[in-house]
Formats: structure tokens, sequence, C-alpha cells
């Protein structure tokens, strides 16, 4: 085990907790107008401990307790969908073998649902935060245009996001590219201005009042030159 990453370990596990739990009671209150009933908030707390337990396991399995959340992708949405899965399941047949019938068999579907919900929109919300959507850095922004409108770019224009570290950081502002079909289309919620024939003559107002441009080659960057005045 790596002793170095125990903290974050820590932090997750404890907010694996939360959600399950929390997923659990609004599921409770859905189902049962809410005002569950003493009975089930009795039962809930009988197959909590081990619903939980069984939940972190789930999520180990899935491999959510390894993967960068900021680096968050296709593949997590499938990670995040199979440890849900498993911990709806590990439910279910902790309910099914529940003495008294207090906790009805819908509230499975529920519980999955809310689990999704909460653990996608924690994954969701760490990650803008990380792309500084919902902080700034404090870092100067040098507002830059990138040149080509495809998976290079668009890899180009996450790492700008996510890279906010030292006195000066690159904020896209939208794309220039060769294809003029591509004109006016959002890409990453940023604009394509024109083609890289036409874009000189793109006011500055309407290009942001972009500083810089930035060519992607690769996964990174490589060269510059200032935009128009």
């Amino acid at each position: 085990m790596n002793w170095r990453k125990t903290p974050r370990t820590l932090v997750l596990t404890a907010g694996y907790v939360a959600l399950v739990n929390l997923a659990v009671a609004l599921s409770l209150l859905l189902r049962f107008d809410g005002r569950p009933s003493a009975a089930a908030l009795a039962a809930w707390a009988h197959v909590a401990l081990p619903f939980t337990l069984l939940s972190l396991v789930a999520f180990w399995i899935a491999g959510l307790y390894h993967g960068l959340w900021r680096f968050a992708g296709t593949a997590t949405v499938f990670q995040v969908a199979r440890g849900v899965t498993l911990s709806a399941a590990a439910w279910g047949l902790l309910t099914a073998f529940t003495p008294s019938p207090t906790l009805p068999r819908s509230l499975l579907p529920l519980v999955w649902v809310w689990e999704l919900v909460l653990l996608g929109s924690a994954r969701l919300a760490w990650r803008l935060y990380r792309e500084r959507v919902l902080g700034g850095s404090g870092a100067r922004e040098v507002r830059t245009l990138v040149i080509g409108a495809n998976h290079a770019a668009v890899g180009l224009v996450q790492e700008m996001r996510r890279d906010r570290s030292g006195e000066e950081s690159l904020q896209p502002v939208g794309f220039v590219d060769a294809d003029p079909r591509l004109t006016g289309h959002l890409i990453e919620g940023l604009r394509v201005f024109g083609t890289l024939g036409t874009w000189w003559r793109t006011p500055r107002s309407q290009a942001g009042g972009c500083a810089r441009s930035w060519r992607p080659a690769g996964p990174r960057a490589c060269g510059s030159r200032p935009c128009p005045p």
C-alpha cells in the first residue's frame, strides 16, 4: 500500500460514506413522501453499516479509489456506473434478507439513481473546480486563441484550464481553423472565429481581446505569435 496516498484515501472514504447514506436518505424521503416511518428508519439503521462497507468495497473494485478526478473522461463514467451498480446490488441483497418488510423493493432503483447523481455531481464539481470554472487561481490570465480546432486542440484547451500555476496562466478564448465550415461553431464552449487566412482581420473585441495564439502539436503546445491589433 502506498502510504503517501493515505490522506487522499481517507478523504475519499469519508466522502463515499456520506454520499451513499445521503442517497439512501433521499430515496426514503422520496419513497415515503417526505415522511418515512419509524420502522423504515429502524430497518435502514439495521443495514446501514454493512451496506456502507459493501459500497466502499464496490467502489474499490470499480476503480473509484484509484482514478484522478481532474482527468475524468468517458472511462470514468463507466467506472462510476459500475461502482454504483455494485453498491445498489449490495443494497438489494441486504434488504432482501431483512426480516421485516419495512424497506420496499422499490427503493433499489431510487438508491441507484441517487448514488449515480450524487457521485457524478461530486466528480463534475471537482473537475470544474480544478479547471478554475468554479474558482480563480490568482494568476494573471493571458487571453489566448488556439490555432486548429481538432482533438489535439481540445486537449490543449483542457490543459490550459487545468494548469493555472505560476504568475501567468493561459485563458483560451476561441479557435481558428483551416476549415471554413467550422467558423461560428462552438467547441468546448469556445467559438471558432475563422480560418487561418482570415482570422487576422477579426477585431480584437470579437476575439476576446486575446494577447497571443497557440498551435497544438501533439498533447502539448508549441510556438506562439502575437494577435492582431
